[in-house]
């Protein structure tokens, strides 16, 4: 152990993380079988390094997705990084890195 790493934060770990879903599914009308979500992620700062040396801000990301059902065929649209927020994921070993832009997926699934 290094004692001038004594008492900080380890690298690349948030002192703070949120996240919050919501999800609506439509019922007994025009709209059933559709369904909607979206959420948000929070990671608070970290550092780089033990010496707590270089900080790495902190960035906060909307998600959505939206999906549709029937019969037991369901069609699902999710998006992260929503907004398409250019942000710091993490630092370490003297680089950072760029965290993911917006990724969009469609999934078609059956369920038997």
């Amino acid at each position: 152990i290094n004692p001038a790493n004594v008492g900080n934060r380890p690298a690349q770990v948030a002192n703070t993380l949120g996240s919050v879903w919501a999800n609506y599914r439509f019922f007994g009308n025009n709209l059933e079988g559709l369904a909607i979500g979206v959420g948000g992620r929070y990671v608070g700062e970290t550092y780089a390094d033990n010496t707590e040396t270089t900080k790495v801000p902190d960035f906060a990301l909307m998600d959505a997705t939206v999906s549709y059902t029937v019969n037991n065929m369901k069609i699902q649209v999710a998006a992260k990084n929503l907004m398409d927020k250019e942000y710091v994921s993490t630092c370490g070993s003297g680089n950072c890195f760029y965290g993911n832009r917006r990724n969009v997926i469609a999934t078609l699934s059956y369920a038997w």
